[in-house]
C-alpha cells in the first residue's frame, strides 16, 4: 500500500462448529510469544494509625517493667496527595507525591528531631507517614508523650510472611505441568494464553514485593532484574533496599519473597526442570526486604514501602521517584482485620498510581465469615484470597466482609501448593508453598500484562480494578458456605465474600483492556449470531495514514467465541509500505515555551500517523506529499497541545519544531472588599466574579472562618501603628526560660469572646492565658492549639522567648486604654542576637492591639504564632510559622463584632470553570444589629488547583443601618 492511503479488507467467517457462535474479534501485536522464543538473552490523605489510646498498650505493657524497646512516634501533620490522583505524567507524579509527603515531615519533626538530638536518642525519619522509629524507656516515652507535637505512640509490632505450608523438593508432582512445561497454576489464570494470542508477556512494566528479599541470580530471575546492566554486570542502586541493611544485593532470608517474585515474573527455558512459573515474564523487578524467613516489624515495613515510593542509592541517598515500582505484591498481614498501621503509607503508594495487591490471610474460615486480616481489609488495593487446583477456597484462606463490611477477597488466584522459584540451597532451584502469600502474586502480574497491553491504563487504579473483577470467572454455590454461620459471606451472588469476583483470569482481562493497532481497525468488534453452517462477513480497514513512514508492518486477528477460555482463530495482517522521490520527510523539536528544555511528546497527524518523541523532544517522520496541508499536533504531560498547520512539497524535508505551554488552570478574581450597607431585615447578594485564564478547569471552593473578631492591620491602613510607651509605675514580671506569672489583676473586667476575666497569667513565650496556669514545663514547638493550655488565651506572639537574658524585661500596666503588656528586648532561646519588642493591649471596650517594635528573623520552624484562643478546639489563627506576617513598626487591632457565621453565606461554596470562562458566585449578606458606624468585616478563602495561586483572600464588609424601631418592656415592681 502506499503511504497516505487506506484499504477496506472484507472478512468472511464460516461457522463449521455443531453450534451457533457469537463472535468477536481482537487486534493484537505481532509476536506470538512460546517458551522457546521467552528464553533469557545476553541482553519498565495519609492516615495515623488508629489505635484506643495514644499511648499503644502494648508499648507501655512492655517498658513498664523496665528496659528499652523501639516504637513507632506518629505526628499529625499530613499533606493533601489529592492532587496527585489528577497527574497522568508518571515522574510529575510521583515527584509531587514524594516531596508533598517529604517536606511535611521535615517541617513538622523538625523540633522533635532537636529534642531528641539533645537528648542523645538516635532516630529513623519515616518520612512516608511523618513518624520517627528509635528506641526508648518508660521515661521517654512519659517525655514523648508530654509533647502537644507527638499524636500516636506505637509499638514496633511484627507481622507475618509465613506462608500455610511448605514444600521443598514436591516440583514436579504439584507443578502438574502440561505440554509445554507450563504449572498448573499458570495455566489456570490463563497467563500463557495472553503470551501466545495477545504477544503481551509484561515488557515496560517494573514490579516488587515487599517481601523477605529476592535471590537475584536465581536463573528464573537474573534476566528480569532492573538491576542488571547490558553488559551482564550489575549496579544495585535504585533496585534493591534492606531495611537492616546487612546486604547490599538481593537477597532472601527464607524463599518467601523469591517464590512471591517468581510467581510475577520468572522465566521459564522450556524445559521440566525450569518449567514456566511466572504471569509476566517479560516485566522487569526490584525488591524491599523488610522480612526475615517469617515475620517483618511495622517499622521495617514502613521503610520498606517508602523506598519504594522513592527508591535511593544503597546508602540511602539521592530518592528517585520517578523509578518506583508500577505494582507492589503484599504477601504479609497481622493476626486480625481492623489494624490501621498501615493506611498511610498504602495511600502515598496509590497517590502515585502505584498498584498494591494484597493477600486476604491464611485465618481461614472455620469460624465463619470476616476472617480478612489487615492490610488485606483496606478498600484502597485488591485482596486475593487462594484456590486450590480444583478450583475451590483454599480451607486456611481468611474470608469477608471487613469488620467495616466491605466486599473481601476481591479476586480469587491459586494459592494451594503453587511451584515458584526458591533461594534456599547453595543452587538456587524450585520448590512448593501453599497460602495466600502465593495467590496475591498472580494478581499482581497479570496487572503487570495488562498496563504493559494498553499502557493508558497505568497509574489508572479504577480501569484496571475494573477490567479485573469484570474479566473474572465467578464462582457461586459453594456448599460450604451455608447456614447461620455463613450469613455474611454466602456464595449465593457475584460478587460474594468467599470468591470476591471470582478467579482470576489474565487473558479475558487483557482482553477487556484491549491492545490498540494504530494502522488496524475493526469496524465491527462484536459480531452477530452465526448459525451452524453460516457465514458472516465483516469490514476490516487497513489505513497506511497511520504509519510514520514507509516499512512492514505486522499485526493479528483474533476471532473469539463468547467463551474467551477457547484459543481463537489467529489471523496475521502483514502491509509493506513502499518508499517514494515524492515522500517527505519531516523532523522536529517539541521544547517547554518556559525554559527550552525538551519534552517527551506524542506528534499526531489529523488522519494521519500518531508517534513518540525521543527524550530529548526530538521526532521524524515521513509524509506523501498533497495539496492540501497537514494539521500536526504535540502533546507532552502536563503541557496544552499546540497545533500546527503544515504544507510539505514533493521530496523536500522541513523542519517542524514544537513549544508547549504549561496545561493548567489559572484563577483571576478581584481582591477588592465586597461590601454592603442593610437596613433592617434587608439581605443582598453580592457577585464574586471568578475568570479561567488557564487551559484546563478550574475546580475552586470559597470558605470563611466564622469569627466573632475582625482584623485591623496598620500594613493595610486600617488602623494606626503605634507604640505605648509603658508608665513609670509598670511593674516588671520576673520569669524564667518558659516561666510564667501568677494570675495578675487587671483593674477592670474584661470581656473575651462571651465570658469576661479580671486576671491573666503572662507567659515567658508571648502567651496571655485566662484562668488555667501554663501546664507545660518546657516550650514545645507548635501552631494551635496551645500546648501550654486548653482555656482561653491572648497570643501577641507566640516563639521560645528568653527572658532571663541580661538587657530583657517584661512588664505590665492598668492604664487608661486598659491593660498593657509589654515585652521589651527579649531575645530568642536559640539565637540571643535576635531581640524582639512587642506589646499587648487589651482595651476596656473589650477589643485587642497588637503592637510589633522590633521583629527579629526567625526561620520558619521556629512556628511563631499569633492569635487568639478561646478553647484548644476553638481558634482564630492569624498566622504559624511565615503565615503569620509580621514585621517591625507593624500593628494589629482585634475588634469584637457579632460573629460572621451569622451575616455571611455562601451558597454556591463549590464549582467549577471551564478554561477561558467566567462566573459569577454569589456571595449573601444579611443585616444584623450594630451600633452607628461599626463595620462587619469577614474574609473569604478562595482554594483552588490553581498551583501558582492556591489561595487567593477576598475581604468582606457589611454595614448595618439601625432598626426603624425598639421595643421597650416596662417591668413594674
Amino acid at each position: 500500500m502506499a503511504l497516505g492511503t487506506q484499504r477496506s479488507i472484507t472478512l468472511r467467517l464460516d461457522n463449521t462448529a455443531a453450534s451457533a457462535q457469537r463472535l468477536r474479534l481482537f487486534e493484537a501485536e505481532a509476536s506470538s510469544a512460546t517458551l522457546q522464543n521467552r528464553l533469557p538473552t545476553k541482553q519498565r490523605q495519609v492516615t495515623l494509625p488508629q489505635q484506643a489510646a495514644r499511648i499503644d498498650v502494648q508499648l507501655a505493657e512492655t517498658l513498664r517493667d523496665g528496659g528499652e524497646s523501639e516504637m513507632l512516634v506518629f505526628l499529625a501533620p499530613q499533606p493533601d496527595l489529592s492532587t496527585a490522583h489528577g497527574m497522568q505524567d508518571w515522574r510529575a507524579r510521583g515527584e509531587f507525591v514524594y516531596r508533598a509527603l517529604y517536606e511535611n515531615a521535615e517541617r513538622s519533626q523538625a523540633p522533635l528531631r532537636r529534642w531528641l538530638e539533645a537528648q542523645d536518642v538516635a532516630y529513623q525519619s519515616l518520612w512516608i507517614a511523618n513518624a520517627l522509629l528509635l528506641r526508648g524507656d518508660q521515661q521517654l516515652l512519659a517525655a514523648l508523650a508530654q509533647r502537644a507535637d507527638v499524636a500516636v505512640l506505637r509499638a514496633n509490632r511484627l507481622t507475618s510472611v509465613e506462608p500455610h505450608n511448605v514444600e521443598l523438593s514436591a516440583v514436579s508432582g504439584n507443578c502438574r505441568i502440561n505440554a509445554d512445561n507450563i504449572c498448573w497454576n499458570i495455566d489456570a489464570v490463563a497467563a500463557d494464553r495472553v503470551w501466545r494470542y495477545f504477544g503481551v508477556q509484561g515488557e515496560g512494566v517494573t514490579v516488587a514485593n515487599l517481601d523477605s528479599g529476592v535471590r537475584f541470580d536465581h536463573p528464573a530471575l537474573i534476566e528480569q532484574y532492573r538491576g542488571r546492566k547490558d553488559d551482564g554486570s550489575f549496579d544495585h542502586n535504585y533496585h534493591w533496599f534492606h531495611a537492616r541493611g546487612d546486604t547490599l544485593q538481593p537477597t532472601d532470608a527464607g524463599d518467601h519473597g523469591s517464590h512471591t517474585m517468581g510467581t510475577m515474573v520468572a522465566r521459564s527455558d522450556g524445559s521440566a526442570e525450569q518449567p514456566a512459573v511466572g504471569v509476566a515474564p517479560g516485566a522487569r523487578w526490584i525488591a524491599a526486604r523488610a522480612c526475615n524467613r517469617t515475620v517483618c516489624t511495622e517499622g521495617d515495613l514502613m521503610a520498606g514501602a517508602q523506598w519504594l515510593l522513592a527508591p535511593t542509592q544503597l546508602d540511602g541517598t539521592a530518592p528517585r521517584p520517578d523509578l518506583r515500582p508500577h505494582i507492589v505484591n503484599n504477601s504479609w498481614a497481622v493476626s486480625n482485620g481492623g489494624d490501621t498501621s498501615y493506611t498511610g503509607f498504602v495511600a502515598a503508594w496509590r497517590a502515585a498510581g502505584m498498584f498494591p495487591v494484597f493477600v486476604s490471610g491464611n485465618g481461614g474460615f472455620d469460624d465463619g465469615c470476616s476472617s480478612v486480616q489487615s492490610p488485606g481489609d483496606y478498600p484502597n488495593g485488591p485482596t486475593v484470597g487462594a484456590l486450590t487446583a480444583e478450583g475451590l477456597l483454599a480451607s486456611f484462606s481468611a474470608i469477608g466482609p471487613s469488620l467495616d463490611g466491605q466486599l473481601k477477597p476481591d479476586l480469587t488466584a491459586p494459592g494451594e501448593r503453587v511451584v515458584s522459584t526458591f533461594a534456599s540451597g547453595t543452587q538456587p532451584s524450585f520448590g512448593s508453598l501453599s497460602g495466600t502469600s502465593m495467590a496475591a502474586p498472580h494478581v499482581a502480574g497479570t496487572v503487570a500484562l495488562l498496563w504493559s497491553a494498553n499502557p493508558q491504563l497505568i497509574g489508572n487504579y479504577e480501569r484496571t480494578y475494573a477490567a479485573l473483577t469484570a474479566s473474572a470467572d465467578p464462582r457461586t454455590g459453594d456448599s460450604r458456605f451455608v447456614g447461620n454461620t455463613f450469613a455474611q459471606c454466602t456464595t449465593e451472588t457475584v460478587p460474594n465474600n468467599v470468591y470476591g469476583y471470582g478467579a482470576l483470569n489474565a487473558y479475558a482481562a487483557v482482553a477487556e483492556a484491549r491492545v490498540d493497532i494504530p494502522w488496524l481497525r475493526v469496524t465491527t468488534a462484536n459480531l452477530a449470531e452465526v448459525a451452524v453452517g453460516a457465514s458472516i462477513s465483516t469490514t476490516i480497514e487497513i489505513d497506511a495514514r497511520r504509519v510514520p513512514g514507509p516499512g512492514q508492518y505486522r499485526a493479528r486477528l483474533l476471532v473469539h467465541t463468547n467463551d474467551l477460555a477457547q484459543a481463537p482463530l489467529e489471523i496475521p495482517v502483514q502491509i509493506t509500505v513502499p518508499s517514494d522521490p515524492t515522500h517527505a520527510d519531516v523532523s522536529g523539536r517539541v521544547t517547554s515555551a518556559s525554559n527550552g528544555v525538551g519534552l517527551a511528546a506524542t506528534i499526531s497527524v489529523t488522519n494521519g500517523p500518531t508517534l513518540q518523541s525521543d527524550s530529548s523532544g526530538a521526532f521524524a517522520l515521513t509524509l506523501p506529499a498533497t495539496s492540501t496541508s497537514y494539521t500536526v499536533t504535540a502533546h507532552a504531560q502536563s503541557y496544552a497541545a499546540t497545533s500546527k498547520s503544515l504544507m510539505v512539497s514533493s521530496g523536500i524535508s522541513t523542519t517542524l519544531d514544537f513549544e508547549l505551554r504549561l496545561d493548567l488552570p489559572q484563577i483571576q478574581a478581584s481582591t477588592e472588599p465586597l461590601s454592603a450597607t442593610l437596613d433592617f431585615a434587608e439581605t443582598e447578594e453580592l457577585s464574586l466574579q471568578l475568570s479561567n485564564v488557564g487551559t484546563q478547569p478550574l475546580s475552586y471552593t470559597l470558605s470563611f472562618t466564622p469569627t466573632s473578631y475582625q482584623v485591623l492591620r496598620s500594613d493595610e491602613g486600617a488602623v494606626a501603628s503605634e507604640w505605648i510607651a509603658p508608665p513609670a509605675d509598670a511593674r516588671e514580671v520576673a520569669l524564667s526560660d518558659d516561666g510564667t506569672s501568677p494570675l495578675t489583676p487587671l483593674g477592670f473586667t474584661f470581656a473575651f469572646y462571651n465570658d469576661s476575666y479580671e486576671a491573666i497569667h503572662i507567659g515567658a513565650n508571648g502567651v496571655l492565658s485566662f484562668r488555667a496556669p501554663l501546664q507545660t514545663p518546657t516550650y514545645v514547638s507548635s501552631c494551635f492549639p496551645l500546648p501550654e493550655t486548653s482555656g482561653g488565651a491572648i497570643v501577641p506572639l507566640r516563639v521560645d522567648l528568653n527572658p532571663t537574658v541580661e538587657g530583657s524585661r517584661i512588664t505590665y500596666a492598668t492604664i487608661a486604654r486598659g491593660f498593657l503588656v509589654t515585652y521589651e528586648q527579649v531575645p530568642l532561646f536559640a539565637d540571643t542576637t535576635q531581640r524582639f519588642d512587642f506589646q499587648a493591649l487589651l482595651g476596656r471596650d473589650g477589643t485587642i492591639k497588637f503592637n510589633y517594635r522590633t521583629i527579629g528573623a526567625m526561620r520558619p520552624d521556629e512556628q511563631a504564632v499569633t492569635g487568639l484562643q478561646r478553647a484548644s478546639q476553638d481558634v482564630f489563627s492569624l498566622g504559624c510559622r511565615n503565615t503569620a506576617r509580621l514585621s517591625s513598626g507593624l500593628s494589629i487591632m482585634l475588634q469584637p463584632q457579632i460573629s460572621s457565621a451569622l451575616w455571611l453565606e455562601l451558597p454556591q461554596p463549590s464549582g467549577t470553570v471551564a478554561p477561558g470562562a467566567q462566573i459569577t458566585v454569589p456571595v449573601r449578606l444579611s443585616w444584623v444589629p450594630t451600633k452607628t458606624g461599626d463595620v462587619l468585616r469577614a474574609t473569604i478563602t478562595i482554594s483552588s488547583n490553581d498551583t501558582t495561586k492556591p489561595l487567593l483572600a477576598v475581604p468582606v464588609e457589611l454595614r448595618t443601618r439601625i432598626a426603624p424601631y425598639r421595643l421597650w418592656m416596662v417591668i413594674a415592681s
